[in-house]
């Protein structure tokens, strides 16, 4: 599955996120997908729901990444997904960006009353985009799934340079 990043705000930064749309806390997010729909942008949905990491460090990293990834122009070599029950997902064309589309690919799953969680996978990449989005199928609820995003990134001090 390739590397994942160790420092310790990203370690951190992921498993908030993980256990945030863990099945156990997605009809939490169901209630919230309206949000999804373009209202917002990640920055403003992690801000209004508290989805922020605890330790003092990860904080203003956490959210200078989910500003950052609004200036990425979403990947056209991206590949078509398609989330059961979902029209097929594909990049957002002119305009879209990472953010914009991980948005929309929460946004198909929160719809989907088959998908029980969404997983981050994160890798380091010499830029950011969504390297892929995969349904893995339940061992134990035939039909239903996990959408596995695997995000490529940069690590934050190549996005957000150090302080002087």
């Amino acid at each position: 599955m390739g590397m994942i990043f160790n420092t310790p705000a990203t370690l951190e930064m992921t498993a908030m996120v993980n256990t945030q749309f863990a099945a156990s806390n997605l009809a939490t997010w169901r209630a919230r997908k309206g949000d999804f729909n373009g209202a917002l942008n990640l920055h403003q949905i992690a801000a209004r729901y508290g989805v922020v990491p605890g330790s003092a460090q990860a904080q203003p990293r956490w959210r200078h990444w989910l500003v950052n990834i609004l200036h990425q122009t979403a990947c056209s070599a991206l590949p078509a997904y398609t989330i059961p029950g979902t029209t097929p997902y594909g990049p957002g064309g002119s305009g879209s960006n990472v953010g914009k589309e991980l948005t929309k690919l929460m946004a198909q799953a929160l719809d989907d009353p088959n998908c029980e969680e969404i997983v981050m996978v994160i890798q380091p990449h010499t830029s950011v985009y969504i390297a892929q989005a995969e349904t893995i199928a339940s061992q134990s609820a035939p039909g239903r799934y996990s959408l596995a995003i695997t995000l490529c990134t940069m690590q934050v001090p190549a996005i957000i340079p150090p302080p002087a």
